[in-house]
């Protein structure tokens, strides 16, 4: 008990100067106050350990997130490369969708199309235990996956889809090949020359009127065009768009030079304006070859061009909805 009675001392000497400071202090003083600071530490430690472990995991993960940039690029680009392959999916969709009324396939039903296969749940949760280490301002992995499969599966029903459609056009050849789907001028090499501010400027050819209502250009009336102008200079070929054989190739006061080919199957094809013709009634035609030269003849034209229709069963129809490339990029 005397140990605890005994009175200690602690002088303190300042450096370098003659002044000395002294506390005097019992054990059983110094005792307590040792005992408190633990108590105080230990009551802190076990009511916010938690508390300070995570703050110490929320610095480790920010850290690891900082270090995720590549990561993050690398997510970008996937994204990315995602939506360029859904757009070129959505584009083969409508090429397929065309296919498949050529040779006569009903087209695949929305229900079918949109008819998911499931996901596995295990990758998903999986996914999600490593997104707290992606930085927020991306998508979830869980989202990218998803995307993934719903990818997957659009390719496997196209797949399908073509393969029904080349084992019907196997059997159906002679259809196809008299069936107008391309263009009758190559957007590759025509061009059109053009005056502005007296200047003259040559640049690609174009569709400068389309299938419908439109006021016509001499009469000014409205009226339903029955076919796609092709504006371009005077001598560009004319090429067929389907195996056939020339049921007219003449002259109109109208349309000026003109062919029209019957294809069969209720098909045929118009091309007035003509500058030269190059087939004569009854020849035998395939898909490219020349049958004229644009030209700017007849007296419902007011520039140098071509104008172009499909007939089905005697009635016009739009030749975009026949063209494979599915593409109006030339209009103007």
């Amino acid at each position: 008990m005397k140990l605890f009675k005994d009175k200690y001392k602690i002088i303190l000497i300042k450096e370098n100067e003659f002044a000395l400071q002294e506390y005097s202090f019992s054990f059983l003083k110094l005792f307590s106050v040792i005992s408190f600071l633990m108590f105080f530490i230990f009551i802190n430690i076990y009511f916010f350990s938690s508390d300070i472990l995570n703050y110490f995991e929320f610095k480790e993960i920010e850290h690891h997130r900082s270090n995720n940039v590549q990561l993050l690029d690398v997510i970008d680009s996937q994204n990315n490369q995602i939506k360029n392959i859904s757009k070129l999916l959505d584009s083969l969709k409508l090429q397929e969708e065309k296919f498949r009324r050529l040779v006569k396939l009903p087209p695949i039903h929305k229900e079918v199309r949109e008819l998911g296969v499931g996901y596995d749940k295990e990758q998903i949760q999986s996914l999600n235990d490593f997104e707290y280490l992606i930085p927020n301002k991306i998508n979830n992995l869980s989202s990218i996956a998803k995307n993934v499969d719903d990818l997957h599966r659009m390719i496997n029903l196209e797949m399908l889809s073509y393969s029904e459609i080349l084992n019907k056009a196997q059997i159906n050849v002679d259809r196809l090949v008299r069936y107008p789907a391309v263009h009758p001028v190559d957007f590759k090499t025509c061009k059109k020359t053009k005056w502005i501010k007296g200047k003259k400027i040559t640049g690609d050819c174009y569709q400068s009127s389309l299938f419908g209502n439109r006021r016509h250009p001499v009469t000014l009336r409205w009226h339903h065009h029955d076919g796609d102008d092709y504006s371009a200079n005077t001598g560009t070929p004319v090429f067929v768009t389907a195996d056939g054989e020339v049921e007219k190739s003449q002259y109109s006061v109208t349309s000026g030079n003109y062919v029209l080919v019957n294809h069969g199957y209720g098909y045929k094809t118009y091309y007035g304006h003509l500058h030269k013709r190059s087939v004569k009634r009854g020849d035998k035609i395939e898909r490219g070859d020349k049958v004229g030269e644009v030209g700017n003849t007849g007296r419902l034209t007011t520039a140098e061009h071509l104008h172009y229709e499909v007939q089905y069963n005697k009635q016009a129809k739009n030749p975009k909805d026949f063209f494979f490339d599915n593409s109006n990029d030339w209009a103007n």
